[in-house]
């Protein structure tokens, strides 16, 4: 499952093999001044909006760039399960990033 690495520099989105594939992205890294804020929500999937861009779009698995009215996500959700938000100031390559926990 993807990884979501927080530090005092930056945030990384690091991508298994299978993950890269999938989603047609890389492993990724924003730094921490475009981060608005971070906040962890119990049902993950039920954050997602938009459609799919690029990646993978099944019932219970979002993987990639997902698009709204409201902007670009990049999405590594799995299940209804908890997980991180990471919402981007503007001019960020994403609204938002968002990552199942493992």
């Amino acid at each position: 499952m993807a990884k979501l690495v927080v530090n005092d520099e930056d945030v990384s989105v690091e991508l298994t093999t299978k993950e890269h594939l999938l989603s047609m992205h890389k492993t990724f890294t924003v730094p921490r001044s475009d981060v608005a804020s971070i906040d962890h929500v119990d049902d993950l999937l039920s954050e997602v909006t938009g459609h799919k861009v690029v990646g993978e779009s099944l019932p219970e698995t979002k993987l990639g760039t997902f698009e709204s009215a409201e902007g670009t996500d990049f999405c590594a959700v799995k299940g209804h399960g908890p997980g991180t938000v990471v919402t981007l100031n503007e001019g960020a390559q994403y609204r938002r990033i968002l990552v199942s926990d493992e």
